[in-house]
């Protein structure tokens, strides 16, 4: 009689032990879904960010993609960039260092970011060329 209780009581044991690990998985598993998302979402941000005429050099003809303009970057106006782009639930902020001469662009309100994505770019003043790199910020709001 003790031998099945014992026994009914490990298979008890075993069956919650199963289902905590199902749901271990299930969490770890649409932490790294989520995870994968955010992440894509920076991404996305700086390809706009990078290709955005408002950014971007352009002539008649064309806006070369990854080619910052300084005028432009000294122009800009983050508020009305992040009302024609962005997702809903998430907050974010950009900065754009050139590397050579070391100003530095911040867009948006800072805060310590969950996902920081870099995109090097070149940044175009005038007829000199610098080097650069555009950090994206984001979060989701929780």
């Amino acid at each position: 009689m003790l031998s099945d209780m014992f026994g009914g009581l490990v298979i008890i044991a075993l069956c919650i032990a199963i289902f905590f690990l199902f749901i271990g998985y299930y969490v770890i598993i649409k932490g790294i879904v989520s995870g994968a998302d955010d992440e894509r979402k920076a991404i996305n941000l700086g390809q706009v960010l990078i290709s955005s005429d408002k950014l971007a050099f352009s002539d008649e003809n064309r806006v070369y993609r990854d080619i910052l303009d300084k005028e432009k970057l000294n122009n800009f106006n983050s508020n009305d960039f992040f009302e024609e782009i962005g997702y809903p639930n998430y907050i974010y902020f950009f900065e754009v260092y050139d590397l050579d001469s070391g100003e530095k662009w911040v867009m948006g309100e800072t805060f310590d970011a969950e996902i920081v994505k870099v995109f090097p770019v070149v940044i175009k003043d005038g007829d000199d060329v610098e080097i650069g790199k555009i950090f994206v910020h984001l979060e989701g709001i929780k």
